[in-house]
């Protein structure tokens, strides 16, 4: 069990990570309050970013600490108009950690669960997210449970884009429907 005082920094503060900057989380836990294991009322504190304006710096010996850089578009009430260190003790993760361009935000994911920081997100989720083949087979073991009540588009992986012509071979046009995909 942990000494009072590190419990109570430990359950304060909330970071959520969102793509949708106009998603004012700030408002959504205004005034909302945990109760410590002493039975005492304490406040939550949230804080909101998206990847692109957050850096990680994890630590083996004292924990993760988060910096937020200052928004363009701050939202009202909120101390998104300044560049800020918190020490999330939760977060929530609302965007995607790896996407088409640029945007791959593995390490800060790995920063995460480097130091352990509790998170709304299943980490395997995560992983699995950032990996469509991974994904697209675990809904498909979803789907051999439960079947029609878990609906999941046929899709086609191809390990190398070598291999794509040689696609009409094996597949006709009956096996390709309008909601068919094919993951490269």
């Amino acid at each position: 069990s942990l000494p009072p005082t590190e419990l109570h920094t430990m359950v304060k503060t909330v970071l959520f990570i969102d793509t949708q900057k106009n998603r004012n989380w700030f408002k959504r836990f205004e005034g909302a309050q945990l109760v410590n294991e002493r039975g005492e009322r304490e406040d939550v504190v949230v804080d909101q970013c998206d990847w692109d304006d957050l850096e990680f710096c994890a630590y083996s010996d004292s924990g993760l600490l988060a910096t937020l850089d200052p928004q363009t578009d701050p939202i009202e009430g909120s101390k998104q108009s300044s560049r800020r260190t918190i020490k999330p003790s939760l977060v929530v993760i609302r965007a995607t950690v790896r996407s088409i361009g640029c945007r791959d935000f593995r390490n800060s994911l790995y920063a995460l669960q480097y130091c352990n920081v509790p998170c709304i997100n299943n980490f395997v989720a995560m992983y699995a997210e950032l990996e469509r083949p991974l994904m697209y087979g675990a809904l498909s073991e979803i789907h051999k449970r439960l079947g029609d009540k878990f609906p999941l588009i046929q899709q086609y992986y191809i390990p190398s884009a070598d291999l794509f012509p040689v696609l009409p071979r094996f597949l006709n046009s009956a096996h390709i429907t309008p909601t068919s995909r094919v993951l490269l």
